[in-house]
């Protein structure tokens, strides 16, 4: 059963493949819009790569990359937009998507790190800075 994290990731991967963009055949904007695809498959991937984590700091590093991935998606989409590229509608729709997963990566994140300094706690009082 996919987590929410997981879900999210994939309806933002398939709505911004599902969005029709305008590049009137500009390399520039085709390319804009390669890199806006593959972060979302790299979001994608990043969080399958976490979830499978054999431990805390490798699902901290996995969803670390998750989070870079999607902070350079909502850039993506913010300079396709500006552009116009895309239709107004569209891209709300994207944006709310990037920013949900970006909203549950951020708190998967803090729920890593804060069970680690409670078993660090209980562990002799050693607390590891992430």
């Amino acid at each position: 059963m996919p987590t929410p994290l997981q879900e999210s990731s994939y309806e933002l991967l398939v709505r911004s493949t599902s969005v029709s963009f305008e590049t009137n055949g500009d390399w520039r904007h085709e390319k804009l819009l390669e890199f806006m695809h593959e972060a979302a498959i790299q979001v994608n991937t990043a969080i399958t790569d976490a979830t499978t984590s054999p431990d805390r700091n490798s699902f901290l590093r996995s969803i670390g990359r998750c989070n870079t991935w999607v902070r350079r998606m909502k850039v993506l989409l913010q300079v396709l937009d500006d552009l116009g590229t895309m239709n107004t509608e569209d891209a709300h729709a994207l944006h709310a998507s990037a920013e949900e997963v970006q909203r549950l990566v951020m708190s998967a994140m803090r729920t890593a790190k804060a069970i680690g300094n409670q078993q660090s706690d209980r562990n002799g009082g050693l607390k590891l800075r992430l």
